[in-house]
């Protein structure tokens, strides 16, 4: 690893409350440049980073918690269909809850 992409980690890495332009702009943008990496915005680097969570099986509470969302329903919406088995551990809940719900009626 290079000193830029050093850089580059350490800016990603910041630990804290919610980010706002100005702390991070213009020097994401120059470390992005020291990279020799296209242009890309963090957002970018954001949507990969929960992306590749859910493909490696992460749960949807993990993701959202780690994009600080306080539900897991925009993690859902958005990245739920990556998970390998989301459809089929979505149909085997949903007919367990059917199932109960009929063996209560």
């Amino acid at each position: 690893m290079n000193s830029a992409e050093g850089e580059l980690r350490d800016l990603l890495a910041h630990a804290g409350g919610r980010w706002k332009a100005a702390a991070y702009q213009r020097e994401f943008k120059a470390a992005v440049a020291r990279a020799e990496l296209s242009d890309i915005m963090l957002h970018e680097l954001r949507h990969s980073y929960a992306s590749t969570m859910m493909r490696a099986g992460a749960p949807l509470t993990v993701v959202a918690q780690a994009l600080g969302h306080s539900g897991t329903r925009m993690a859902e919406m958005h990245y739920a269909h990556l998970a390998p088995s989301y459809v089929a551990d979505t149909i085997r809940r949903t007919a367990l809850a059917l199932a109960l719900a009929l063996a209560e009626a």
